[in-house]
């Protein structure tokens, strides 16, 4: 019996070290991984940055995007005060299009936008685009800079992707990104788009990159060892 207590014990210290393991992994992201606890916020659809604001920080835009629902919309519609329907939503309020309402579609089209205003320097910003579900077109100023898919009903093609643009940012910019989804399970934008310095958005790029990388080695390196564990285990009781 006694041979066996180091054998038994050995996967139960695998296995505590793994929940420990989990639970420090967890706490980290909380802190340094939650794109929900940026200290600086868009409100009313306006983000104003200062010169002491920003920094080398990295903004997630997550509150108060203006969302219209049904609706391509471009920077002249607005400029001609054409434009109604529309409300404040955080990104990530939703997951499709329902807006949790079991009586409409999950899928659909529809536009976002947030008015960058800045009270400094002219600089160079970066905007980190997360995945758009499951096609869309981003504008900055007017000027389509970025196209994920075809979001259009008569040539709708999905394609989910990332990308880093980069821009001037003077006085004012204007980011405007239309979406369209007919066949995933989320619908639009689920994770905030990332706003700082090309500098900054470059970091967090190669920080993302070996965080999971280190995630990817990590689970690899842990089922490796159950399985050694449990192998040598076996071959004993037999």
């Amino acid at each position: 019996m006694k041979k066996y207590l180091p054998l038994i014990s050995k996967p139960a210290i695998a296995l505590l070290l793994a929940i420990s393991a989990s639970l420090i992994l967890h706490d980290f992201l909380v802190k340094y991984d939650n794109k929900y606890t940026s200290a600086m916020q868009p409100s009313s659809g306006v983000l104003t940055i200062t010169d002491d604001n920003l920094h080398e920080q990295v903004i997630s835009l997550v509150d108060d995007w203006e969302f219209y629902e049904d609706k391509f919309l471009m920077s002249n519609d607005f400029a001609s005060h054409r434009v109604t329907g529309g409300h404040y939503q955080y990104i990530g309020q939703y997951p499709d299009f329902t807006m949790r309402d079991s009586q409409r579609s999950p899928f659909g089209y529809a536009t976002y936008r947030l008015t960058l205003v800045n009270e400094g320097e002219p600089r160079l910003l970066s905007l980190l685009i997360p995945s758009l579900y499951s096609s869309g077109h981003v504008y900055i100023n007017g000027e389509l800079v970025y196209t994920s898919g075809n979001p259009s009903a008569e040539h709708y093609q999905s394609l989910i992707k990332r990308k880093t643009l980069t821009f001037e940012f003077d006085k004012k910019s204007e980011i405007i990104i239309h979406v369209a989804n007919y066949d995933h399970i989320y619908s639009g934008l689920y994770s905030p788009p990332l706003l700082g310095s090309p500098q900054a958005i470059q970091n967090r790029n190669y920080q993302h990159l070996l965080f999971y990388s280190f995630l990817v080695f990590t689970t690899l390196t842990i089922f490796v060892l159950c399985f050694v564990l449990w192998n040598k285990h076996k071959k004993l009781k037999i």
